[in-house]
């Protein structure tokens, strides 16, 4: 009775009709870590306080965006296998890497362009403005499709940190590292107090220090000792490899794992630019965007005019 009631109610029609045009504004997407395509669909006018609390709380901002990204995402090859992607499926089995590629699919499915952008030539300091499409921020090299045949959340790159000292019982720190999921960010920000974010934040533009940015991607902290008769030390808590990096690991071996975690994993980091050519000197250049900082302008500017 209810259907019928429904089917017979002109705004059932205009709701159908409705629905059609955002379905033709949804963008396809393809998450090169995970290897998933997915659609995802603009932002409705109901998302306006959700994007408002991700400014001003920076506790709960990862998870406010990482569940807006889910909500307006499909993964129709996934469903065509009757596969439901559930919200623990999502977190665990996505990279942070590719929820970079679902923020720019947002983008295009709800403002297709950024904000006109002043670029400056690098060789000649020549200026431009220019209206990007998020179409063009895509290019070929952009997305590195991951390349082991492990997912990406069971393969890991060991680093090692030789102890050179006669007098230390250790003989080495092995940071087993991994390109870390959605939740392990989400888990990570939730043990750093609001205060120590807001800090890092302020200080270079991240929430994380380099304390966190290797804590998020040591999945396991293991002390391996000279004397072989010693077990070693193993430990995958989070809060536990967190306080050891925090107040054991220096600065610069904290730097040296790091670099080469980046020459290791570096490739998979999705890269959103524009190719240019200078009208005054004729070089070519690039000019990279930062898409979750674009993302919350254009945001910000078409709700306040900012």
């Amino acid at each position: 009775m209810k259907s019928e009631i429904l089917n017979d109610n002109p705004l059932a029609g205009v709701l159908r009709d409705l629905s059609s045009i955002n379905e033709i504004r949804n963008h396809e997407i393809y998450c090169p870590i995970a290897k998933v395509r997915g659609l995802m669909s603009p932002l409705h006018a109901s998302d306006d306080m959700k994007l408002k609390t991700m400014i001003v709380s920076i506790d709960l901002y990862d998870q406010e965006l990482s569940a807006l990204l889910y909500n307006h995402c499909r993964f129709p090859e996934l469903e065509s296998q009757n596969i439901t992607v559930s919200w623990k499926d999502f977190l665990e089995g996505m990279s942070y890497l590719d929820r970079q590629v679902m923020l720019w699919g947002l983008f295009a499915a709800t403002y297709k362009t950024l904000d006109p952008q002043t670029i400056s030539c690098p060789y000649c300091s020549n200026e431009i403005t220019d209206t990007i499409h998020a179409n063009d921020l895509l290019q070929d090299d952009s997305l590195v499709q991951w390349e082991h045949s492990d997912p990406f959340t069971e393969y890991t790159f060991p680093i090692e940190y030789v102890i050179e000292s006669e007098t230390s019982a250790i003989d080495k720190v092995v940071f087993h590292t991994q390109l870390s999921n959605i939740s392990r960010h989400i888990e990570l920000l939730g043990i750093i107090p609001s205060e120590k974010l807001r800090q890092n934040y302020e200080k270079s533009n991240s929430l994380f220090s380099s304390t966190e940015e290797l804590t998020s991607v040591t999945t396991k902290f293991e002390i391996v000792y000279k004397d072989p008769e010693k077990e070693s030390f193993v430990t995958d808590n989070l809060r536990q490899i967190h306080m050891l990096i925090q107040t054991q690991v220096t600065l610069d071996v904290s730097e040296d794992v790091l670099e080469k975690f980046d020459d290791h994993f570096n490739k998979y980091v999705p890269r959103f630019y524009k190719k240019y050519e200078c009208s005054t000197c004729k070089r070519d250049f690039t000019y990279n965007v930062n898409l979750e900082l674009s993302f919350f302008r254009r945001f910000l500017r078409g709700r306040y005019n900012m």
